[in-house]
């Protein structure tokens, strides 16, 4: 039954076919280093791609319209048990407009052009941005994408990019990448979906 569900939640969000081709290898970062998140003192790495440094791992602040979460502080915070292993490997997934403000100060979402700046391969890469797989959550139709079901199979990640081309102003850009596929697609989502957030800050001299 999981696998039926799967699949159901695989053509909601569009039809992809297979694609085993190897990915082309990833150029190193132009520099690296550690940033600790003074809200909860959680340290990532980063690494600078040009003049734009990444967080390497996902953000794990908690916010209002995030989750899972093991001590909910909303009811919009989802928990059912198994979020203390998902958070301590992928982080929160969060709604557009906490994402927007989930970022540590200096920091911020990547824009839409911010993403397609940086080359798939580096942005997959274990020594470059390293995007994981921790699916995403659709609360409103949650039988069908439980994130559970999702996780190492695809990853979900906001840009601050409004899609400006859809009704009442309810939807943006994001990235989409698969287990099977070096490639990371660009397409809308609804705001109201969680997905992982990355964060970014502007070249900075440490």
């Amino acid at each position: 039954m999981k696998k039926i569900l799967f699949c159901m939640g695989v053509l909601l969000l569009g039809a992809m076919s297979c694609d085993d081709s190897e990915p082309v290898s990833a150029r190193r970062p132009d520099a690296e280093g550690t940033f600790t998140d003074s809200r909860d003192n959680t340290a990532y790495r980063w690494v600078r791609y040009g003049n734009l440094e990444w967080l390497c791992e996902n953000l794990r602040y908690a916010t209002a319209g995030t989750m899972p979460d093991t001590t909910p502080v909303s009811p919009n915070i989802y928990d059912d048990g198994r979020a203390s292993a998902y958070y301590d490997r992928y982080g929160y997934l969060y709604t557009y407009e906490s994402a927007l403000t989930a970022c540590p100060e200096g920091w911020r979402l990547p824009t839409d052009a911010e993403w397609s700046a940086v080359g798939d391969a580096e942005l997959r890469a274990a020594e470059g941005v390293a995007l994981e797989l921790g699916g995403f959550y659709n609360a409103e139709n949650s039988r069908l994408s439980d994130f559970d079901a999702y996780v190492t199979a695809f990853g979900y990640y906001w840009s601050a990019t409004e899609d400006d081309s859809k009704v009442s102003n309810s939807y943006a850009y994001a990235r989409r990448f698969r287990y099977n596929s070096p490639a990371v697609e660009r397409l809308s989502i609804a705001k109201d979906y969680y997905l992982s957030v990355r964060c970014v800050r502007d070249r900075s001299n440490h």
